[in-house]
Formats: structure tokens, sequence, C-alpha cells
């Protein structure tokens, strides 16, 4: 796409709340790189994957938000 602009997209995992904790929920989402897969928690054989410009852990200490052009 030259000359043109072009959204970049940022996806953040955030931690659970309190609600979340107390009910026993468990993680469905696993990262790699860019790409995020979330698990069926009825199925573990049915996976879904998307991918974005930038994915964050929320609790992964922010250092990469300057590379998306957030506020550090």
């Amino acid at each position: 796409m030259q000359g043109k602009d072009c959204v970049k997209v940022a996806v953040r995992v955030r931690p659970f709340n309190k609600r979340e904790r107390d009910a026993g929920s468990s993680c469905i989402i696993s990262m790699a790189s860019s790409s995020i897969t979330i698990q069926d928690p009825r199925n573990a054989h049915n996976r879904r994957s998307f991918c974005f410009d930038y994915t964050y852990w929320s609790h992964s200490g922010f250092a990469c938000f300057d590379s998306a052009g957030l506020i550090k």
C-alpha cells in the first residue's frame, strides 16, 4: 500500500478481574508472536487463531508499547 495510510491493530489480554478469579476461571488464550489462539473450554480440539500487528499480555511490563506508538 504505497502512499496510503494503514491501520495497525494491537490487542492486550488483561488479567482476570476479582469476579473471574472468584469463579475459578481459566485462561483459554495463548499467544505466539503476533498470533492469538482461543481454545473452546468445552472442547480442547476446537481452536480459533487470529493475527494482529501487536499482541500484549497485560502483565508483561508494557515494554513493547512504544513499538505500537503508545505511551510507555
